[in-house]
């Protein structure tokens, strides 16, 4: 029999952007991975780890988790800048507590997704955050 590859990382990876994407729309742009990316705020979702944590006969529970890289800059950050960053961060958080089960293009889902955890750095010179959050999931899948 032959084994049927199912890509879980590209698929909770996309519906977590599309997600992200209908809650922005054109305000922030969301990508998938790494690379050189420039504008005043965007998202990048990177894959960090996985792991197993359960296997059955037909089927395993695994575990995802990603990276959420949030960059916001402004040039003269004052209470307005820092309100508006904590504003998309909470977004971010809402959005992802309202979408906590996301059914992905095989028709399985991930489940109890959730932010565990995020860091805020202040760039050098004052006027740029960097945001790093964790993003957890659970995976229910099919082997064969």
């Amino acid at each position: 029999m032959a084994v049927v590859f199912v890509n879980n990382w590209k698929n909770i990876a996309d519906k977590l952007q599309n997600k992200l994407r209908g809650e922005f729309g054109n305000s922030m742009s969301i990508y998938i991975g790494e690379g050189e990316y420039s504008g005043n705020q965007f998202l990048k979702i990177l894959p960090v780890s996985n792991e197993i944590l359960e296997r059955y006969i037909h089927a395993e529970l695994r575990q995802y988790n990603f990276q959420l890289i949030y960059y916001f800059m402004d040039a003269n950050i004052k209470k307005g800048a820092l309100t508006q960053m904590f504003r998309v961060l909470s977004r971010i958080e809402s959005l992802v507590a309202q979408n906590r089960t996301l059914t992905l293009a095989d028709s399985t889902d991930s489940l109890n997704g959730r932010i565990t955890d995020y860091e805020i750095t202040e760039g050098e010179d004052g006027f740029e955050y960097l945001v790093e959050m964790n993003f957890t999931c659970l995976h229910l899948g099919n082997i064969s």
